[in-house]
């Protein structure tokens, strides 16, 4: 964590309680569909971020420095970089408020939802639309490598990490298991 931030862990219910009040009927119908955590996470903090801005931060991840010295005060978003392509991933995003950026990823995801795809949780609601929505983006991004922000799983192991539901993590679920059938 950083010392000059405010930390808030939300947990599942709350999840869908911010999703009930700050967001439409498809949006909630949407989210109601997903039936994994990560999944769920995935939209969530795309529309927390969008509805006040700020950073997010998976619980298995540690910043590698200080906020104060990677965000700046101008800076309107901080994305990472990872993988042999450089792919941006969203185990940390940090952005202003109303980031056009995040109303193309949720709206990326929504249609993937709504389709009824049969895609894992990756391609659906994780850094796949994520990093498509960056990509279609005509501006200019503040992004970094993870080696110099964020990493995620160094301090995890999967089994305590999910010790409640024995191969629970998402990697474990089939595609068709992701999204329930439409209501």
């Amino acid at each position: 964590m950083s010392l000059s931030y405010d930390y808030h862990y939300v947990s599942t219910e709350d999840r869908l309680t911010f999703i009930k009040e700050n967001t439409d009927e498809n949006t909630i119908q949407a989210y109601e569909r997903l039936n994994d955590g990560a999944a769920q996470a995935d939209l969530w903090r795309l529309l927390t971020l969008k509805h006040f801005g700020g950073i997010y931060m998976d619980i298995d991840a540690h910043l590698i420095f200080p906020l104060s010295g990677i965000i700046k005060n101008k800076d309107k978003e901080l994305f990472i970089l990872k993988g042999t392509d450089n792919d941006h991933t969203n185990y940390f995003i940090a952005t202003e408020k109303n980031h056009p950026i995040l109303s193309n990823a949720i709206d990326i995801i929504l249609e993937n939802i709504n389709s009824g795809k049969v895609i894992g949780v990756f391609l659906l609601t994780g850094p796949v639309p994520f990093s498509n929505a960056i990509a279609q983006s005509k501006q200019s991004i503040n992004d970094k490598s993870y080696r110099h922000v964020c990493v995620q799983g160094s301090f995890t192991n999967e089994h305590f990490q999910y010790i409640d539901k024995p191969r629970g993590k998402w990697t474990h679920k089939k595609p068709e298991e992701i999204l329930k059938p439409k209501a």
